[in-house]
């Protein structure tokens, strides 16, 4: 992983497969993403294409997961200030905790 994008892709595909996993998303749910990234959301949500080989494979893992599991996903755009993650991922302290289902 090479930049922030390649990073918000595979978190994202990762997310999703946790999700299903642990039973927290299953067959059929409906699911709210929030990205604070204007490239990702039009790659995501708008289907632009990306020179990227990794985001590319990322988004087609995503849309096999979406498919397989008839999973309904809508993608909204927020404002980095608005992203409850940023808190985590910048902090000092290991704020996710072992028992990170607590989080979702």
């Amino acid at each position: 992983i090479k930049n922030n994008e390649e990073s918000r892709f595979v978190a994202l595909h990762v997310g999703i497969y946790w999700g299903l996993g642990v039973n927290i998303i299953k067959d059929n749910d409906k699911i709210n993403v929030m990205c604070d990234s204007e490239i990702m959301f039009k790659i995501i949500s708008e289907g632009e294409k990306s020179d990227n080989e990794i985001i590319n494979d990322k988004v087609y893992f995503i849309n096999q997961l979406t498919n397989l599991r008839n999973l309904t996903i809508k993608y909204q755009l927020i404002e980095s200030k608005k992203n409850i993650a940023t808190k985590h991922l910048f902090s000092e302290e290991d704020t996710a905790g072992r028992d990170s289902k607590g989080y979702v």
